[in-house]
């Protein structure tokens, strides 16, 4: 089987290493969450340096890492991953394949264990219930838990997962980028 390598690619300015991380960052521009492309490496010791794909700094309590894989990741990068998480108590999110509504992994905190361990939590783009606001949601249990609230408030998750409109049209737009020739998407 031949080693596929992932296409540079130019988007507002930046080089992407990848035309995976170049749709996502088209996802996250049409759905006005704010992000910025490899901002700070990391030294994980053993595991060596560590450069999450993207910050973003509006979602959650003070922001989450991003990290873009175009397949699923290894035990090595989901390691990583954790790492990440433990070393800078922010939450990293783990987007595995083409830009889609999930479910994808969050490392985080698990608030419902006092012990302050971590866990891995199911993570689905979502909208509030008047469709203009994207949310991540989080199931636990058979409950929906709403992220921009920080794990507050929990609702029933087919309220919010029912109305997908402006997460559809930003997957179709990611999707559909041109990125030849200069274009921008």
């Amino acid at each position: 089987m031949q080693n596929i390598q992932p296409i540079e690619t130019q988007y507002r300015g930046y080089r992407f290493r990848s035309r995976i991380e170049a749709r996502w960052a088209v996802f996250f521009d049409f759905l006005k969450i704010e992000w910025e492309y490899e901002k700070e490496g990391y030294d994980l010791g053993k595991a060596g340096w560590y450069l999450p794909d993207f910050w973003l700094p509006t979602l959650g309590e003070c922001g989450i890492w991003c990290e873009v894989k175009g397949k699923d990741a290894s035990e090595l990068e989901r390691g990583k991953c954790h790492q990440l998480q433990e070393l800078t108590s922010t939450p990293v999110l783990l987007l595995e394949g083409q830009v889609s509504h999930g479910p994808f992994l969050l490392f985080c905190w698990d608030l419902s264990d006092s012990s302050g361990g971590s866990s891995e939590w199911d993570v689905v783009w979502g909208q509030d219930q008047d469709g203009d606001v994207t949310l991540f949601v989080l199931p636990q249990g058979s409950r929906w838990i709403c992220w921009d609230s920080m794990f507050e408030n929990p609702i029933d998750g087919t309220e919010r997962i029912g109305s997908q409109h402006r997460t559809i049209m930003a997957m179709n737009k990611a999707r559909s980028a041109r990125f030849e020739h200069g274009r921008q998407s």
